[in-house]
């Protein structure tokens, strides 16, 4: 009788092992279903591009990923959109989504990337290292609910110069998956600016250390519908700034604001600000003759306000930051709040 139980016993880690061995097959099974749709979508796509007019073309197309994930690769790919656009040409185009979740995509193109302006010929020139990435999230009714991209390092060549960036980051996603509430966050540790494009020789060209938080309110059901920007204003919409912050030179600054959307599309509202070793910054205009008398006198009342680290006020208006005799800045007009994303 013992022996029976014996043998009986020994049949457990068999039946445990053809189990395993099953849900192994199953998942194997699964996965390349989900490959066959996945690339049977991929093909449909390429096709109704193709026959809109776009102009599609790569050298090599490969699927992988088992058994975490899907993935595909296109090779010396180029993409002419039907109409003016931007054609983009790429070493590699990389795409990858986990075997079980359908709604996060992962897309790389490391190596050179060219972008090419259809209507006036221009061409830019970016080559993103092998970590830089941009990440995909989709609500369950298939809208966007998060957009992150990570840039490592990267050198860009527009027709503006050239640009170096290190360490970028951008996130963009709604709160709580709700279309009335979305966040905006973006950092960098340095962005090497061409000489043309900064005004000023004292400003030297390497931004750094910078950061923005935004959070968009009173967006309504506008999400995905065209043009964003008109529809989110007339929904009263306003624009939270939780932190803008970055330094050029010797310009270290600092902001936060809230501000509501005007029927022309410009901004009202407070913002405070403050400028870290706003000192040296004085000093600087001063050598540089930029300042008049009684601007060097506002100057010190505002270098006084940041002791303790504390921030001034002033008011917003039709776009204008203006704080006594100077205008801080002048942000877009009407004519962006109108241009379709």
């Amino acid at each position: 009788m013992a022996a029976r139980g014996g043998r009986k016993g020994n049949r457990a880690p068999i039946i445990f092992l053809c189990i395993i061995l099953v849900v192994l097959a199953l998942y194997t099974a699964y996965w390349f279903v989900v490959r066959t749709q996945v690339e049977r979508l991929v093909d449909d796509w390429i096709s109704t591009e193709r026959e809109a007019g776009a102009e599609i073309e790569y050298a090599g197309k490969s699927f992988g990923g088992f058994p975490y994930r899907v993935s595909m690769e296109f090779e010396d790919f180029k993409y002419r959109p039907a109409g003016q656009g931007t054609v983009w040409e790429g070493e590699r185009l990389q795409a990858t989504m986990l075997a079980w979740n359908f709604y996060h995509y992962i897309l790389r193109s490391p190596g050179q990337n060219k972008l090419t302006d259809t209507l006036t010929g221009e061409l830019t020139e970016i080559d993103l290292r092998k970590k830089s990435a941009l990440s995909l999230t989709l609500t369950a009714d298939g809208q966007l609910d998060k957009l992150v991209v990570a840039v490592d390092e990267a050198d860009i060549m527009s027709p503006t110069g050239a640009y170096q960036i290190d360490g970028f980051g951008l996130q963009f996603g709604l709160v709580d998956e709700t279309p009335e509430h979305a966040r905006l966050a973006v950092a960098w540790d340095a962005i090497e600016l061409p000489e043309d494009v900064v005004q000023y020789d004292w400003l030297g060209t390497s931004l750094k250390d910078g950061g923005i938080n935004i959070e968009f309110k009173g967006m309504g059901s506008v999400i995905g519908e065209q043009p964003l920007l008109p529809r989110w204003r007339d929904a009263d919409g306003r624009i939270e700034v939780a932190q803008i912050k970055g330094s050029l030179g010797p310009v270290k600054l600092g902001m936060k604001g809230n501000f509501k959307v005007s029927p022309d599309g410009l901004l009202n509202g407070p913002l405070q600000f403050r400028l870290e070793d706003g000192s040296q910054l004085f000093e600087t205009l001063k050598a540089q003759n930029m300042l008049t008398r009684e601007q060097e006198r506002t100057f010190e009342i505002l270098l006084s306000t940041f002791t303790d680290d504390k921030f001034a006020s002033i008011n917003v208006r039709d776009s204008r930051g203006e704080y006594l005799f100077f205008t801080l800045f002048e942000l877009p007009t009407a004519q962006f709040f109108e241009s379709d994303l």
